[in-house]
């Protein structure tokens, strides 16, 4: 009962450090944050984005977002967007981007999925694979 109790206790402090940099935080439709904006004197920078996304988001380990662009605004603003990956396979319309001017973090915004139980092992061999892909489309020579 001790261990739970202080279990609960760590986790408790450390939900309150992930959110102490926050001033508001948006969520979507399913309860997802969709936009985060942080603090003025926040201690985050913009080069944080892993602990960023593991902290504000919550991703499980199977789960990590890749930087697919930066691009900068005319008023100096820096917008590096990201693809949620599971397990190395693209989440198709998971991308989150995080704003920043300078390494000053302003905000981050986006979609994301927090992916449960999915396996993404092949069931069946390349061979296998092949053989029916060649099956199906019955043609009376290929160029191999």
């Amino acid at each position: 009962m001790l261990f739970a109790g202080l279990s609960l206790f760590a986790f408790q402090v450390n939900a309150q450090d992930s959110e102490k940099d926050v001033k508001q935080k948006f969520n979507g439709e399913k309860g997802k944050p969709t936009l985060i904006i942080f603090k003025e004197k926040s201690n985050l920078k913009a080069s944080d984005n892993k602990k960023l996304f593991k902290e504000q988001l919550k991703l499980n380990d199977h789960s990590k977002f890749s930087k697919l662009k930066s691009e900068f605004d005319k008023s100096g603003f820096k917008h590096d967007k990201y693809q949620l990956c599971n397990d190395e396979v693209k989440v198709e319309f998971a991308t989150y981007t995080i704003h920043s001017k300078g390494e000053e973090l302003e905000s981050m915004s986006g979609e994301y999925y927090n992916i449960e139980d999915v396996s993404t092992k092949a069931s069946i061999s390349p061979d296998v694979v092949f053989k029916k892909a060649v099956n199906h489309i019955g043609a009376k020579s290929y160029l191999w």
